[in-house]
């Protein structure tokens, strides 16, 4: 599995998913913002997952 960048799923996160998938390994590259709008800037993104980081419940 590889965990995407906080900006998305990005073109180079999907080529080192086909990267590995040419050698033969099984992978994954999930988008995790599940299609809603992405941070634009770090400190937004940063917001966005200490939510995540204090409430376990909602990284399920």
């Amino acid at each position: 599995m590889i965990i995407r960048e906080w900006n998305g799923l990005q073109d180079r996160v999907r080529q080192l998913a086909d990267d590995f998938a040419a050698e033969s390994y099984a992978t994954l590259a999930a988008d995790l913002f599940l299609g809603r709008p992405r941070p634009d800037q770090s400190a937004r993104a940063q917001r966005s997952s200490s939510r995540l980081l204090h409430d376990r419940s909602k990284m399920r």
